[in-house]
C-alpha cells in the first residue's frame, strides 16, 4: 500500500468535507485545520495527518511543501505551521 497516495486521496476528499463543530475538514486520515488562496491563486492549506506518523504538512495546490511533526503540544504546533504557511507562501 502506498501511504502517501491514500494520503493524497484523503486530502483530496478532506477539500470537499463541509466544515466540523472544530471548523475542520477531515477525511479519515487527514484534517484541514487551514486554508488560504495566496494572490497567484494557488490554495495554500495547512493539514494534518492522524494516522501512523502524526505530522503537520504545508501543501501548495495538493503538493506537499513541509512537514512538521506532530506531538502532544499539537495546539501551540498548528498555530506555528499556520504562521509559517502564510509567511512563507502567501
Amino acid at each position: 500500500t502506498n501511504i502517501a497516495a491514500l494520503e493524497q486521496q484523503d486530502y483530496e476528499q478532506a477539500l470537499l468535507q463541509p466544515l466540523n463543530n472544530q471548523n475542520l475538514r477531515v477525511w479519515n486520515r487527514v484534517g484541514i485545520i487551514w486554508q488560504q488562496t495566496n494572490t497567484a491563486g494557488d490554495l495554500v492549506v495547512v493539514n494534518d495527518i492522524r494516522v501512523g506518523t502524526y505530522r503537520l504538512q504545508i501543501r501548495v495546490n495538493g503538493e506537499v511543501k513541509e512537514e512538521f511533526p506532530l506531538t502532544r503540544a499539537w495546539s501551540r504546533e498548528r498555530a506555528a505551521a499556520i504562521s509559517h504557511a502564510r509567511n512563507q507562501y502567501l
